[in-house]
């Protein structure tokens, strides 16, 4: 205990750092920003309402809550009228002070350690030595190439970062000017208040810190599912392994049967393959399926969303869930509303999923208490003013983020899911439902986890979303399976023997080591081919940085080439930012086409028309003109754009980018 007060007492100090990070050398002003943003308030926290959890579910606990307890605070301070760094000091002062009384309370007695407290902490130094390993390995591939951070989403999210820290809550889509960002934008809140405290940051740094922080917590998220179905450290070891290396077993044999075809073959096709970036090598592996984050678990803790988090989140909340089912106390209703306010902060998706397994936990236990298990009636009002709580308190932002949506979701069954349920699952889904199965009526957590499993399955198959986002579905299934998947392995190979049960660990080995290795392969030799991980040159971000310096912060710009340096090295929005996003969030059809419109006439020097003019001379915002260098004739022409100074007025350019002030018809 006395280590613990020691780590506030450096934690306090941390804290009082970051209230002046700006004043600090980067180095040093980024660690006391992480240690006080991404771990003294969840600590503070899980001492607080997870005492009786083992170590590893405290920890998960730490680095999962920590976004939410300084996120939330922060975006309604900031939506109050308060300066952005003004919030961010004063959260820092205030997590000094409850650092400092943490670590100068007299220590609370140590209850002796019960049977069942025992069985559900077995096996926490493997899931923290695999936890360890994950995350490094994690942090070394985003480190050690400079174009992941910017792959696929890492460039929206590191906009929407940028647009709250330029401009505050709730944030405009920087890729849509005007329009109410329909995205859940909690995570990026959280990281706009290190941009408050650190101006000197790149919007990314807080983003791959969440992402490095949720790949260590999602190892503890699955080992804590299985502590709490009293699996023994090898159970909770295999787990850990299942959850990481689980998806698509023999994937691999996709990229060594296309090294048999084509005009390129043999081992000179493994490498084109392989040797490009990742996307080829998901895409041939996940051939089928309905995203090739399948094919790869890893995927999602490389590509800088929240989803990651949000999957530690889930198996927190999974983890609380099952406590509170077998033990109803406030202290555990208390702890479950957390994790469900948290949740839906972080990832609403996988919120709102979770609120549906709330459903779940109800029933089971109304039925368990009337027909007989009487305790189990207990349960009921804690997990019922957890959620009113959760909701009551995000209501505001849960209104903010979904009201206006169209069309986000429709149900039928696809092949892709059925394919990706029955390859992409085929570690998970027999073994980890035939193992629940066969205990839910004698074991109230494997109950308590396979009707939500199935809810799940049934969501996987049968509920699309937007842009292949169905698969997350079955990310957040395959999560709920690993435990009981590695519980139905180990029993297999219990009754196997020796000799049997090595062959099968080393099919294993050959099913899932392959596609790690491809998967590493890929990630080391993204190239930035894609149409968003590329860098932006010296002379785009001379243009960006004048863009910041020169032009109010909620200018709007059109820029019909659709880069996004400017959205994120200049920190403003543009009017339309290509067709990635505009299905995405369900925006109306019509106020896309008047911001395509707008931005296609302009960029030919013409005036808009019809909603495109009404949209234009409706704005009280500062309208900027880019024109870029080698831009085609057909999308931009500088020479009609240079020949009316009476509507375009040329402001600065360079051999990137020029700048013109659109003038609005008189």
């Amino acid at each position: 205990m006395k280590v613990i007060r020691a780590g506030y007492g450096a934690a306090a100090a941390a804290a009082a750092l970051s209230a002046f990070a700006g004043e600090l050398r980067p180095e040093l002003a980024t660690i006391a920003v992480v240690w006080t943003w991404c771990v003294t308030p969840g600590a503070l926290a899980a001492e607080a309402f997870f005492r009786g959890g083992s170590g590893l579910v405290r920890l998960l606990a730490t680095l999962a809550l920590s976004p939410f307890l300084m996120g939330a605070p922060f975006a309604a301070l900031v939506y109050a009228g308060v300066p952005s760094a003004l919030a961010a000091r004063a959260l820092c002062v205030l997590v000094a002070v409850l650092a400092t009384l943490a670590a100068f309370r007299p220590d609370a007695p140590v209850p002796g350690e019960t049977p069942e407290a025992e069985l559900t902490s077995r096996g926490s130094a493997p899931a923290l030595a695999i936890a360890a390993a994950w995350a490094g390995l994690c942090a070394w591939l985003m480190v050690s190439n400079d174009l992941l951070p910017l792959r696929s989403d890492g460039w929206f999210h590191a906009a929407v970062v940028a647009q709250i820290a330029q401009r505050g809550v709730p944030p405009e889509d920087p890729y849509f000017a005007g329009l109410r960002l329909l995205y859940f934008w909690g995570s990026h809140a959280w990281a706009a208040g290190w941009l408050a405290l650190v101006p000197k940051l790149q919007p990314w740094t807080p983003l791959l810190v969440l992402n490095v922080s949720g790949a260590f917590a999602v190892v503890l998220g699955v080992a804590g599912i299985a502590q709490r179905l009293r699996a023994d450290a090898q159970a909770v070891a295999y787990t850990c392994l299942i959850a990481l290396l689980g998806y698509s077993p023999f994937a691999w044999g996709l990229i060594a049967g296309r090294a048999f075809t084509g005009d390129v073959r043999g081992w000179a096709d493994v490498v084109h393959q392989a040797g490009h970036g990742i996307d080829p090598v998901l895409a041939t592996m996940a051939t089928g399926q309905l995203h090739g984050s399948l094919a790869f678990f890893g995927d999602k803790y490389l590509v800088l969303t929240p989803f990651g988090m949000g999957l530690a989140l889930l198996a927190l909340s999974v983890v609380t869930a099952l406590t509170l089912l077998e033990r109803p106390t406030a202290r555990a209703g208390v702890a479950f509303a957390l994790c469900l306010a948290a949740t839906l902060f972080v990832h609403t998706v996988v919120g709102y999923a979770l609120l549906l397994l709330c459903a779940t936990w109800f029933v089971i236990a109304a039925v368990r208490g009337v027909t007989g298990d009487h305790p189990r009636l207990a349960v009921l009002i804690p997990l019922a003013l957890a959620v009113v709580a959760a909701l009551a308190v995000l209501s505001p932002y849960l209104v903010e983020i979904t009201l206006g949506k169209r069309g986000q979701l429709s149900a039928g069954i696809v092949r892709r899911a059925l394919v990706s349920f029955v390859i992409g699952g085929a570690f998970y889904v027999p073994a980890g439902f035939a193992w629940l199965a066969s205990r839910a009526r004698r074991e109230l957590p494997a109950l308590a986890l396979l009707v939500p499993a199935l809810l799940v399955a049934a969501m996987a198959l049968a509920l699309r979303l937007p842009e292949n986002n169905q698969s997350k579905f079955l990310n957040l299934l395959f999560l709920l399976l690993a435990a009981p998947a590695a519980l139905g392995l180990q029993a297999l190979l219990d009754r196997a023997g020796r000799p049997l049960a090595w062959l099968l660990l080393f099919v294993f080995a050959c099913a899932a080591l392959p596609n790690l290795g491809l998967a590493i392969w890929g990630f080391t030799g993204e190239r930035g081919l894609g149409m968003h991980a590329w860098r932006a040159t010296p002379a785009q971000r001379e243009a960006c940085a004048w863009v910041r310096a020169h032009t109010p912060p909620d200018a709007a710009l059109c820029d019909p080439i659709v880069a996004r340096d400017l959205m994120v090295h200049g920190g403003r929005s543009v009017w339309w930012g290509g067709p990635y996003g505009e299905r995405d969030w369900g925006y109306d059809p019509a106020a896309l086409q008047a911001r395509r419109d707008l931005v296609s006439a302009l960029a030919l020097g013409r005036d808009p028309e019809g909603a495109a003019a009404t949209l234009l001379a409706s704005t009280k915002r500062a309208v900027v003109l880019v024109t870029r260098a080698g831009a085609p004739d057909s999308i931009v022409s500088v020479t009609a754009v240079a020949a009316r100074p009476e509507r375009f007025e040329r402001l600065w350019g360079n051999s990137a980018m020029t700048f013109w002030r659109v003038r609005r018809p008189s």
